[in-house]
């Protein structure tokens, strides 16, 4: 039997919801531990504290037909899911009128218009904010899940070291790395990104058929999830060793990073830590030349809450994960970001992954 996790959705709800509906994604797993994608097929999962419904598609029935809900409804493709959502008696007894049914942001806007013109009289809102906040805190096998992931970076970061030499292509790096980290079970390695010479200048290039030089900066961001639970590092290579130019850069973000990691305490705002970081780069009157914000959460998604950005209003709290990662960037010319995945217990950071922050020379 294939368990939905009451006690997270209980934690969603607490932030002033009735019941939620999600869909296949990133939150349907965080609720239920199965990572199915429907596509054009609407997968609905209807909660409340005591109450829950499944209506997927029946070529999905081998995947959730024991999951425990109160009750489940598979369709095939000859039927409409949406008239059966309308005669499903005891849904429409949950979904009544003045109920506040918080959605998935992942739903669908034309699920959605179907879901809003049946129940006319139910409250919907978006459910960003409450679902964000729930999934911010992360339980102890969500870290650990976490630090395996940077592992398989730190050792795809050393397959990187091997790899790169004059003539290779970034594109062919990539699939290294790519390679190596299927190898080392990653669960997903979608964004590995390759910048050398003048593309790492680009913040989110991600990689070309350029070839590698010597006297080039190769600038390495990697996501990789274990259990579907994303890290994400960044480090610096050199093919030969770097000019003054750039090892002064580079001593620049490596100590306002170590000025965000130490800021990043229990109880203080995201938006604090961002504060100190820029206001480093502005004394060393360069913060022009930082072009993002410091960090930002991981979990089940790549990018989460809390947001470490000059606007966040999200507090650092124990149990949270997120990177820091000032860069600053030349057009043209080259850029330098370095990134750690922080974890925060008993009030204080801990960097999870071990891989070297010092530039390294090939």
């Amino acid at each position: 039997m294939k368990e939905v996790k009451r006690g997270r959705v209980k934690k969603i709800l607490s932030y002033g919801l009735d019941s939620i509906v999600v869909t296949s994604g990133s939150n349907f797993f965080y609720l239920t531990g199965l990572k199915i994608e429907t596509f054009e097929r609407p997968l609905l999962l209807f909660m409340s504290e005591d109450y829950s419904f499944l209506l997927a598609p029946k070529l999905e029935m081998e995947r959730l037909g024991d999951l425990n809900v109160t009750e489940s409804l598979f369709y095939d493709d000859a039927t409409d899911p949406f008239k059966i959502i309308e005669s499903t008696p005891t849904l429409k007894n949950i979904l009544r009128k003045g109920v506040k049914i918080g959605v998935d942001p992942n739903l669908r806007f034309s699920f959605f218009y179907k879901l809003n013109n049946i129940f006319k009289d139910v409250n919907f809102v978006d459910a960003s904010e409450e679902i964000q906040l729930a999934r911010m805190i992360k339980e102890e096998e969500e870290i650990k899940n976490i630090e395996k992931a940077s592992n398989i970076l730190s050792k795809i970061f050393e397959t990187a070291q091997e790899s790169i030499s004059p003539g290779i292509s970034e594109a062919e790096v990539r699939f290294n790395l790519m390679k190596k980290a299927s190898e080392l079970g990653a669960s997903s390695y979608d964004f590995i990104a390759i910048q050398s010479g003048e593309n790492t200048a680009i913040p989110h290039h991600e990689f070309s058929s350029r070839k590698i030089r010597r006297g080039d900066l190769i600038v390495i961001d990697a996501v990789v999830s274990y259990n579907w639970y994303n890290a994400d590092l960044t480090r610096v290579f050199s093919l030969g060793k770097p000019n003054e130019e750039v090892l002064s850069i580079y001593s620049f973000v490596r100590q306002a990073q170590k000025i965000g990691i130490e800021s990043s305490i229990s109880n203080v705002t995201a938006k604090s830590i961002d504060e100190k970081v820029r206001n480093y780069f502005k004394e060393k009157e360069i913060d022009q030349f930082f072009i993002h914000r410091t960090g930002h959460g991981l979990g089940i998604d790549a990018h989460e809450k809390p947001f470490i950005s000059s606007t966040s209003n999200d507090i650092i709290e124990n149990g949270q994960v997120f990177t820091i990662e000032p860069g600053l960037y030349f057009p043209g010319k080259f850029g330098i970001r370095l990134e750690v995945d922080v974890v925060i217990k008993e009030g204080k950071p801990h960097i999870i992954g071990d891989f070297p922050l010092d530039i390294v020379i090939i």
